[in-house]
């Protein structure tokens, strides 16, 4: 059970052993989504580590080749995300942190996200936190599949310079990540409206949405709750901008 850190992120994580070729055993989170959505009528999405990410951390004893360790991830992931679409899913999120620590690998990456995506109709959410989008953007807009992106504005601010400079596509979803997970602070609304207010290029028309840079569970719960309860708050004095 050895962990390490999490790429782009202030938190652990197990480290994949991969001793055999990976297959897809079985749904893994299908009926964790089900009991959550049959429990409140809004859309439930369902989160999934990114075959990039997994191979990256993982140790490998049987493939001998990081390349292949990631088709492997992606070919079983495309089936999970089968099993999801089946049972109701219409958004699924794929965290891919590893990316921003690997951006040279940006056109493996491309033909591991098209194993991953292949026949999945459904939205996909690309999460891409720890760093910004300089050297992929506006590149990683174009991928194929892809119905939105998150990006970290807390630890990638020069991402908003570069959607400055190279305007969003206006058919593509944008979830900006406007919270810190890694301070305790607590942010106000109004200090969390202004992360978002002044980017020039962002896409309206009710595509963009605004979250926590990363996932809050590193946070104790009380500090978890009030960020999350000023971002909604945010998210209410953006509505005019289709937030």
């Amino acid at each position: 059970d050895r962990r390490v850190r999490c790429p782009g992120r202030v938190n652990e994580c197990r480290v994949p052993v991969v001793e055999e070729g990976i297959e897809w055993a079985g749904p893994m989170v299908t009926e964790d989504y089900l009991f959550a959505s049959q429990g409140t009528a809004r859309p439930v999405k369902p989160v999934l580590p990114g075959p990039f990410t997994l191979a990256t951390i993982a140790e490998d004893r049987a493939y001998g080749d990081s390349m292949a360790v990631a088709l492997g991830f992606a070919t079983a992931l495309n089936r999970e995300l089968r099993s999801l679409a089946g049972a109701g899913a219409t958004i699924i999120q794929i965290d891919e942190p590893a990316l921003l620590q690997h951006k040279d690998q940006f056109p493996i990456f491309t033909r591991i996200w098209e194993v991953l995506g292949r026949g999945i109709g459904v939205t996909l959410l690309l999460n891409l936190d720890g760093g910004d989008l300089e050297g992929i953007y506006p590149g990683v807009t174009r991928l194929k599949r892809l119905g939105a992106l998150g990006i970290d504005l807390i630890a990638g601010r020069r991402t908003a310079e570069l959607i400055g400079a190279s305007p969003w596509p206006p058919d593509l979803d944008i979830v900006l990540g406007v919270v810190d997970p890694g301070d305790p602070r607590v942010e106000t609304p109004e200090e969390i409206a202004d992360r978002v207010r002044g980017i020039r290029g962002l896409p309206g028309d009710g595509r963009m949405a605004i979250g926590p840079a990363a996932g809050l569970g590193s946070l104790s719960h009380d500090i978890a709750v009030a960020k999350a309860t000023n971002l909604a708050a945010a998210a209410r004095s953006l509505a005019g901008r289709g937030v």
